[in-house]
């Protein structure tokens, strides 16, 4: 098991806890057989593989992850009134929409709205630094049972054991818990209007989503409930998992099975009915994230973000934020633009250097429409890119090359890996992180559950930081 220099300073960057765990793997072979954590086997279908091996993150890098995470998604949520004044018009025809449908995901939509947002930031941990791939803004954010998993890598006998003999203290927090907080604490508007006695939230998706969420809609609800007890004394209430069908509306306030409902969190990328709309824009119902879902996950944010960098839009401190975690990014035309402080015409210049760039659709979703120029042929790259300008909703983001670490690896063994992070953003709330990882030899390739990557449970320890 060769440890790199490079590895080591990744791992130690993270937490030194990696390096012992490492070491822990070197004294007990055992680690190296994927046999030997079956536990994890458990949550096993065509969505997830587990890692064998949890990560570990420590306070610093925690501080940074919380950061990136937070600061840049409120730079995006500004974005409709700093850079187009909420002018749907203007937003039309930068994100290549129709004026109809920008209209319909901006109604009622205020910058207090927009802070409830539910998302999940995808960043690279790179030798430059932390970098930004894009913001996933949507109810349903993959990642959800991280408690279950989390769950189930605590009762393997050897993650056991390397706590106990390290004297290692998890000290994660509940990411449903904090999913419920946050839907709990946007409904205070629609509970103080009606003075209702109980908190109720609806959660909203498909039956087939609801079948694998029903072994824990049980946990969910008590949760919920626990929760309520704790933080609303005396007030009641209840989490629901239901259609859009199940859902009454009357005089602009929704109901469930005859109960009011407060908030609504919707598993639809977006896609909310009318009836569900008006109330939202009466104020009497929360709503996350709704319509606006598909503005604020366009990846061509960041190039805004890159391209207006240095503008008088943002301040020192946002441009010093954007510096530092977006890479540079800019939607594709066939005009001119700023790289690295020079004039390049941008389609040109991506065609003659494919090995340091990758191309996006702006709307695209769990890693579709993703080339890396460094994975393609010329002749390939030269076809994507000019379909790219042809559709002109494409994006172009520096490539960003991952820092590496070791992993668990087939039956026996370990094997280098590259890794994605992903943010998980509540608000203006960091409420975690979780992990993807690739082998290292099939890189450059999109790091994506869809596409053959493994998750890796992500354990906070060392000192509080805050």
């Amino acid at each position: 098991m060769e440890i790199t220099n490079d590895i080591e300073n990744t791992l130690r960057l993270l937490s030194k806890v990696n390096l012992d765990f490492l070491t822990f793997v070197e004294k007990n072979p055992a680690c190296l057989k994927r046999d030997n954590f079956r536990e994890l086997e458990e949550m096993r279908n065509k969505l997830h593989f587990l890692q064998s091996w949890p990560t570990f993150l420590g306070g610093e890098a925690k501080k940074m992850f919380r950061e990136a995470g937070v600061k840049l998604f409120d730079l995006i949520k500004s974005i409709p009134e700093r850079l187009f004044q909420n002018d749907t018009r203007a937003m039309a025809a930068f994100y290549e929409l129709p004026v109809s449908l920008v209209d319909l995901q901006m109604e009622g939509i205020t910058r207090g709205r927009l802070d409830n947002l539910l998302a999940r930031g995808d960043f690279i941990l790179s030798p430059q630094g932390l970098k930004c791939l894009e913001y996933n803004v949507a109810g349903i954010l993959g990642g959800h049972l991280l408690p279950l998993w989390e769950s189930l890598y605590l009762k393997n006998p050897l993650v056991l054991r390397f706590l106990k003999e390290y004297n290692i203290t998890i000290k994660n927090k509940n990411l449903l818990e904090q999913y419920l907080a946050h839907c709990m604490r946007t409904a205070e508007l629609p509970v103080s209007r009606f003075g209702d006695a109980e908190i109720n939230i609806a959660l909203v998706l498909k039956g087939d989503a609801q079948a694998n969420l029903g072994p824990i809609a049980g946990y969910l609800d008590k949760l919920y409930r626990e929760l309520l007890q704790r933080e609303y004394p005396p007030r009641s209430g209840n989490i629901f998992l239901c259609d859009f069908p199940a859902l009454d509306v009357r005089d602009d306030s929704v109901y469930y099975k005859g109960r009011r409902i407060h908030a609504l969190t919707e598993w639809y990328f977006g896609m909310v009915p009318p009836r569900i709309m008006k109330a939202f824009k009466a104020g009497n119902i929360s709503l996350m994230n709704g319509p606006v879902t598909g503005l604020m996950s366009a990846k061509s944010n960041l190039a805004l973000l890159s391209e207006h960098k240095d503008s008088g839009i943002f301040n020192h401190e946002e441009k010093q934020i954007i510096e530092k975690y977006v890479p540079w990014t800019r939607k594709i035309t066939v005009g001119e633009t700023t790289y690295r402080d020079e004039r390049i015409r941008l389609a040109d210049f991506i065609l003659s250097h494919k090995d340091e760039f990758v191309i996006k659709s702006s709307l695209g979703l769990a890693g579709d429409s993703v080339h890396i120029g460094k994975s393609m042929s010329p002749g390939q790259w030269e076809e994507r890119v000019k379909n790219a300008v042809l559709n002109k909703n494409w994006v172009v983001q520096e490539a960003v090359t991952s820092s590496s670490a070791l992993y668990q690896h087939g039956e026996t063994g370990c094997a280098v890996y590259d890794m994605v992070w992903g943010f998980f953003i509540f608000g203006s709330h960091y409420a975690g992180t979780f992990l993807r990882v690739i082998l290292k030899k099939d890189a450059p390739r999109i790091v994506n559950t869809h596409q053959g990557a493994q998750v890796s449970v992500v354990f906070e320890v060392g000192e509080e930081d805050e």
